[in-house]
């Protein structure tokens, strides 16, 4: 059997973490799907007590739900649930936005239109785009210097991510030409803080309208749901 290795350097618990989060967030493991620690310990070439550990650790971030006396399962979420993480992860990220505005740095704003200017490349690998999508909002956000309210918009982007992921790849909707992220890149450069608060929020309450819709077709049910299954 080829064991996953992971990046050099990483310790068991790391890799264990980085492992399974991969696998979630590629949506690879599925909302619902039970985690068995003996079949990752296996694949990873390591002890069952660091991916315990790891699995505590994506619990506390909300990838993973750990059931007493069950074992641990990826968490699954309602349509209502995602809306939720969208309103939150809009008013958390306009408000990163408001502070960026007045603090970001030339440099800072070379950075922003370079991955501008790759997500209007064409790209047919949905993943790819994605990234790179999140690493823009992540590195506007990081501008802002508040580094606490940079940790809970991260927590709340890596958890409707699989869903954002499963909607874009079946429909294929990935804002391409990456209009709404030059216009707020426009907005930046005047240094108008209210506006780009305000262009950040609606641009993300507007990308939640297509997935909340998809989820709420599927009978309000999370279509990452899957059955159980002991060979993860």
């Amino acid at each position: 059997m080829m064991l996953w290795s992971g990046e050099s350097g990483m310790s068991a618990q790391q890799r264990a973490y980085a492992f399974i989060k991969d696998r979630i967030m590629s949506g690879s493991i599925q909302g619902g799907a039970k985690l068995n620690p003996v079949s990752i310990a296996d694949q990873l070439g390591i002890s069952r007590m660091p991916v315990r550990e790891a699995l505590l650790q994506l619990d506390a971030e909300g990838l993973v739900t750990n059931r007493p006396n069950r074992g641990a399962i990826v968490t699954s979420l309602t349509a209502d649930d995602v809306e939720e993480l969208f309103e939150i992860r809009a008013a958390l990220e306009g408000v990163a936005a408001r502070h960026a505005a007045t603090r970001f740095t030339p440099s800072d704003m070379e950075e922003l239109q370079a991955l501008s200017m790759r997500m209007n490349r064409p790209m047919a690998d949905v993943r790819a785009w994605l990234k790179i999508h999140d690493q823009f909002h992540d590195v506007l956000c990081s501008i802002g210097a508040r580094p606490r309210l940079l940790n809970d918009i991260r927590k709340t982007r890596t958890s409707v991510h699989p869903y954002l992921l499963l909607y874009i790849s079946v429909y294929n909707e990935t804002e391409m030409e990456g209009a709404e992220h030059d216009s707020l890149l426009s907005a930046l450069q005047t240094r108008n803080a209210l506006l780009v608060e305000r262009i950040v929020t609606d641009h993300i309450l507007q990308a939640s309208t297509g997935v909340i819709r998809f989820l709420r077709q599927r009978n309000g049910a999370s279509p990452l749901a899957a059955s159980a299954t002991d060979e993860t």
